[in-house]
């Protein structure tokens, strides 16, 4: 009887602490490095599939359902973050593929991460087609795209 009662005892001390400690540990910087992730692993899933389809086709990717195409060649699709999409265009100013939509601040933070970790080749702005970057100290959401850039 006496250790049923330890046991108890501890297992509401433990759930208490663990409740109690839960608001100390800060997720942000998780999360960030988790949505940078996503980011850059797409964006280079994209740019690699892109040249194989190239190489393959022949031809190049047509911004009229590019994602089916790119589907068609190894069931590649690329992950994006909660309210965000990718889009393709291929024009006169260049190729790109670029993630966009309305951000929350840890997402947007991760924008920044992977445009330096990707320096030159990505910026983040307020549309598609960036070729400079754009710092952004308001509220949030924010509506913000990165552009990574293929050709250009």
């Amino acid at each position: 009887m006496y250790s049923l009662i330890i046991v108890i005892m501890s297992i509401a001390l433990f759930a208490a602490l663990l409740y109690a400690g839960s608001s100390y540990v800060k997720t942000d910087n998780y999360l960030i490095k988790s949505y940078k992730g996503t980011i850059e692993s797409s964006a280079t899933n994209l740019a690699s599939q892109f040249i194989a389809y190239e190489n393959l086709k022949g031809y190049p990717l047509q911004e009229t359902d590019w994602e089916s195409e790119m589907f068609s060649i190894n069931r590649f699709t690329p992950k994006s973050l909660d309210n965000t999409t990718w889009s393709y265009k291929n024009d006169n100013s260049g190729i790109f593929f670029c993630m966009s939509g309305n951000i929350n601040e840890n997402q947007y933070k991760a924008f920044k991460e992977a445009e330096e970790n990707l320096n030159g080749k990505a910026f983040v702005n307020n549309s598609c087609g960036a070729t400079t970057s754009l710092n952004y100290a308001g509220s949030y959401p924010v509506a913000a795209a990165i552009t990574f850039w293929i050709r250009n």
